[in-house]
């Protein structure tokens, strides 16, 4: 893992954490939080696969 994903991973984390502070403790928020922060994880993995894709073509 590269730092830049590292620090896109903590950032992503600590988006997920000010969510849950805002929103209290509803664990449909939680929920919510944990669904967003796989998109945006799903989402970063498969750019940064496509990035390594290019690179090696």
């Amino acid at each position: 893992m590269t730092d830049d994903m590292r620090n896109e991973e903590e950032r992503l984390a600590q988006d997920v954490q000010d969510l849950l502070d805002t929103k209290g403790k509803d664990p449909d928020a939680a929920a919510d939080a944990r669904e967003a922060l796989a998109d945006e994880k799903l989402d970063d993995l498969l750019r940064h696969d496509a990035q390594e894709s290019r690179q090696r073509d």
